[in-house]
């Protein structure tokens, strides 16, 4: 320990303290069959279990055994499932940080994980800790478990002081704050998952509270023998084992905390670089300075109040938007539709033609990826048919307006071309459509599967992306109907169309620059359009790949259908927008409009049900650091619901942030620790050889003075104590 710890901060005691997870493990239970009587484990309380003889007095006078009331949901480790054997299997605990098993911390479990097991398994492996400031506790069920923990402990207490023989001193556990494991956690109620969860309770770093479920992994096999065992032989073999564990991770302790110390600097400077971008774009937003101050008073008292079971009842959910701000489907679809229906008149005109030359390449690519789907497109056949003859007439009308402002530029700029530039000029606009066809093909999903396999919206698992694929019934390229072709055939030429020596000649410099400009225009809408999609898709596009064996006819996965459809046309028109402007002159790092790539289109977390393990080591993407696109959506229930969903991101945000920095600050701590304990050893392995020469046993002195050099001389504990 530091020589100084007892005199730290209050608010720094989670530098101190143990970090301990305690869970049962029903794979190492015990077959029930005939036991030899008078067989005892050699390790009898002094390896990683219990005193077995301690425990069985204390279960013994404990009375049947009753199922625990739940809170919650019913748990099987609770007692709501079926267990077999004369063990049904045992509960450990280990280091939550380092995955250590604790001594003494082992007990056998008669039927599920029964409180009082668990109550045996923490008094006796964490009474050598219980003079530390603090505890920090993971348990799958502490939700239920801490509910009467005090009160449980006072009988112990009470009634331990009655055995016959005490090899606990029984004493008051320390300040303990209690969460939930990060695997765990989502099969809470929604009302445990923000007052449990390890990514906001403070002190805690990044611990996962999932350490003794590694363990178990390694000991499963293992389990397959012991079943078999005495109870004796039983206890030594595990004890056996989880000693050559421990004794690895002593050897390993110094490469892998330098490796997460290194990983944890990195995270902590991402992370406080995007709350530094987050919080200047609110403060100099809408929103404000004062909301943010507010947001940050709030947050103090959270935090404080999270730390107490007795709070709870009144805990608000700050990382989820607020009730009354959720919009329904209708209001949602009502005020978009109303803005819509609000724009402005065409300019007349070159930027009308041009303005409306924009819209006209927009509409021929929704239209293409209509007709490319086929018979999963939301159109029917008729109503296409009536919307391409629509397009046609407005397009003929275009190509009026187009020969008065924009042909005699293209012409004038192509009239001392030779031959060769005009041939090749011709085939830039060719290949500029071919290209689009190519973004059609994967906005629509038509590109096929392989699309999918890296897909625009960050979908999840390997196999869902294969039902995805699967569920899309799309007609491959090669096949493409006529009313496809037709539209192909639409010419729309605009500047952005032309070869490199027809844009940059004089003749149509204004005509390119009104282009750059309304293109800039039209990104900026087009990436507010995607956030606005991404923040209100309340996790459609993954309901849309869990909801199996229904098809198009049922009404969520045709919602799910629409608003994943909705995103990747906005994604897709706004690389089409971004490809033009780079043809216009606008330079590759342009700092607002980003090159989008397919792992960018994904929002911030807004509902802990969407919430993923790995999340922590995930950046936001780049498109939400401009936070202008709440300003657009005028007045109403939309607008509230977006600054609240700013609000979440923020609270999620700093959750991060300060996670990390706990994180660092922690295995800083951890490895000044590791350092003194090796030098420590260092000390005593000398003295130990200084002893043996006196007495003569030359062979002794000799392998205790190897062992003191390898306590520290090594380039690992080096690389430590560059650190602190």
């Amino acid at each position: 320990m530091d020589p100084k710890w007892q005199k730290r901060k209050v608010c720094d005691r989670f530098l101190d303290a143990l970090f301990h997870a305690v869970d049962g493990n029903f794979v190492s239970n015990q077959k029930d069959k005939k036991m030899d009587g008078d067989d005892f484990p050699l390790t009898l309380g002094a390896g990683y279990f219990a005193n077995k003889n301690d425990v069985q007095k204390f279960i013994a006078d404990l009375g049947p055994f009753k199922v625990e009331h739940s809170t919650c949901h019913k748990f099987g480790a609770m007692g709501y499932a079926g267990h077999w054997g004369n063990v049904s299997g045992t509960v450990g605990l280990s280091c939550a940080r380092h995955m250590f098993v604790l001594p003494g911390g082992g007990v056998d479990l008669q039927k599920g994980e029964r409180f009082a097991n668990i109550d045996f398994a923490m008094v006796s492996g964490l009474h050598r800790f219980m003079d530390l400031p603090m505890h920090v506790s993971a348990y799958d069920i502490n939700c239920q478990y801490r509910i009467n923990f005090d009160r449980r402990m006072e009988e112990f207490r009470t009634r331990g002081m009655e055995f016959a023989s005490i090899r606990i001193r029984l004493k008051y556990f320390p300040w303990t704050i209690a969460g939930v494991g990060k695997f765990h956690l989502p099969a809470h109620k929604a009302s445990c998952r923000y007052k449990y969860s390890f990514r906001y309770l403070p002190g805690v770093g990044m611990t996962d509270g999932e350490a003794v479920e590694r363990i178990w992994a390694s000991l499963n096999t293992l389990a397959l023998r012991t079943r078999e065992m005495a109870s004796g032989h039983r206890h030594d073999t595990i004890n056996d084992f989880q000693n050559d564990m421990n004794v690895r991770r002593v050897h390993g302790i110094a490469v892998q905390l330098k490796s997460k110390y290194e990983e944890a600097v990195r995270m902590y400077e991402r992370a406080k670089a995007n709350l530094d971008t987050l919080e200047q774009e609110i403060a100099t937003g809408t929103i404000g300075s004062e909301k943010l101050s507010e947001w940050k008073a709030e947050e103090v008292e959270w935090l404080d109040a999270v730390t107490h079971r007795e709070k709870h009842e009144q805990l608000r959910n700050p990382y989820e938007p607020n009730k009354q701000q959720a919009l329904t489907q209708k209001e949602m679809v009502a005020e978009m539709s109303a803005k819509t229906s609000a724009s402005n008149g065409r300019s007349p005109g070159l930027v009308g033609a041009i303005d409306e030359g924009i819209e006209l390449q927009e509409i021929r690519a929704s239209l293409l990826a209509e007709a490319s789907v086929g018979a999963a497109s939301d159109v029917s056949a008729k109503s296409l048919e009536e919307m391409v003859k629509a397009f046609h007439t407005r397009v003929e009308s275009w190509h009026v307006r187009e020969a008065a402002h924009l042909i005699p530029l293209v012409e004038d700029a192509t009239g001392n071309l030779d031959a060769a530039t005009q041939n090749a000029a011709l085939e830039l606009i060719v290949d500029a459509r071919r290209s689009e066809d190519e973004d059609d093909d994967w906005m629509t999903g038509e590109a096929s599967k392989a699309s999918v396999k890296s897909s625009d919206v960050e979908i999840g698992s390997k196999r869902k992306r294969e039902e995805m694929a699967s569920q899309d019934d799309l007609q491959p390229p090669r096949h493409r109907s006529p009313i496809w072709h037709e539209i192909n055939d639409i010419r729309i030429d605009l500047p952005s169309s032309h070869h490199k020596a027809i844009r940059t000649h004089e003749a149509l410099v204004e005509a390119v620059t009104v282009e750059k400009r309304l293109r800039e225009g039209q990104a900026t809408e087009l990436l507010d359009n995607l956030r606005s999609h991404l923040i209100t898709s309340y996790g459609l596009v993954k309901k849309r790949l869990d909801v199996k064996g229904q098809g198009l006819s049922t009404r969520a996965q045709a919602h799910a259908n629409r608003k994943y459809k909705a995103i990747r046309l906005a994604a897709t028109a706004y690389r089409r927008t971004r490809a033009a402007l780079l043809k216009l002159g606008m330079p590759e790092d342009h700092v607002s409009f980003k090159a989008l790539r397919r792992e960018d289109v994904r929002a911030f977390t807004v509902m802990t049900a969407e919430q993923e393990l790995g999340d922590s080591k995930k950046a936001p993407s780049w498109i939400w650091e401009n936070l202008e696109f709440v300003n657009t959506q005028g007045e109403g229930k939309v607008k509230e619901y977006f600054e609240d969903a700013i609000r979440v991101h923020w609270f999620r945000s700093s959750a991060l942030r300060s996670r990390w920095d706990e994180e660092q600050r922690l295995l800083l701590e951890e490895m000044a620790r590791t350092v003194r304990f090796f030098m420590y050893y260092e000390r005593k392995w000398k003295r130990e050889a200084v002893g043996h020469d006196k007495t003569g046993m030359v062979g002794y002195a000799a392998y205790a003075r190897r062992q003191s050099y390898r306590m520290i001389y090594n380039e690992t504990i080096h690389d430590v104590t560059r650190f602190i």
